[in-house]
Parts: C-alpha cells; structure tokens; sequence
C-alpha cells in the first residue's frame, strides 16, 4: 500500500448551498405531512395566521389581531388554563369561481393562535372588541397582592 501525502480538502460554497437547499426541502416536506386535510389544495388556503400585536399596560395586556373581512361570527376567542386562544376561519368568496381568478393573495381557511397569559391576568374580566378588522382583546390583571408584615417574636 502506498503511503500519499495528506492535503486538506476544499470547501465547495457550491455544495454547501446544495446541502442547504435539502435540508430545507426536508424541513417543509415533513411539516406539511402534519395538515392532512389540505389534500392536493394549496396550503394557503387552508391554514393561515394573522399579524398579532401585544403589550402590555400599567393596569392591563392587550392583544391586538388584525382579521380583516371576517364577521363577528367568524371568530372564536377562549381563555383555558392561563392560554388565550384566538381562532377562527375566513371563507373564500363564493361569487368568483376559483378558476376565473387572475391572482390571488389573500388568505383564506383557518386560523389558530394561542397565547400564554401570565398569571396576573384576571380571567373573569377579558373582554373583546372587534372593530376595523382589528380584534382587540383586554386582559385586565389581578390587584397585587399586598406583603403580609410578619413580626418575628423572641422567646
């Protein structure tokens, strides 16, 4: 056997890039087999999320959702264990046949967020108003609870 000089190999951008570009295609490949009901429909039109703001006030935290062209039956909001949820689903228009369509860019089919709520939110005053195709949600937080002074006696 022939004993030859090592050299260090060659970093190829080219290949690297190739690696990436499966990977990635592996990433989404597996991703999507989790929604089984899109079928051979494309996956925007059956799952979406909406932009969502929150922050947060002296008295309260507030979530701000942008739904636009939904009705008021549209959308669901819950709060289940410290977790606020908001869903709902938007309905492509019925009026236009899909394959009649030029281009289309909005999003329609279900949506799902779910947030979870410190435990200062008080679950017992949340309200919810939808106006402008922003649902905003107020989540009030508990009075702070007050330190109890324990005096420490001698014996």
């Amino acid at each position: 056997m022939a004993i030859m000089k090592w050299t260090r190999p060659t970093w190829d951008p080219f290949r690297a890039m190739e690696e990436l570009q499966e990977e990635m295609n592996r990433l989404f490949s597996s991703s999507l087999a989790r929604f089984p009901e899109t079928g051979t429909r494309r996956v925007a039109d059956t799952f979406w999320t909406p932009p969502m703001d929150i922050y947060e006030t002296k008295d309260e935290l507030v979530v701000q959702c942008e739904v636009p062209g939904l009705k008021q039956e549209d959308i669901n909001v819950t709060v289940h264990d410290d977790t606020l949820v908001v869903e709902g689903e938007r309905k492509q228009s019925s009026e236009v046949k899909e394959e009649n369509y030029y281009r289309m860019e909005r999003w329609t089919g279900k949506f799902y967020r779910a947030i979870d709520l410190p435990h200062t939110v008080d679950s017992e005053k949340i309200r919810a108003t939808y106006e402008s195709g922003v649902l905003k949600v107020v989540l009030p937080k508990k009075p702070e609870a007050k330190p109890k002074q324990i005096q420490v006696k001698v014996n």
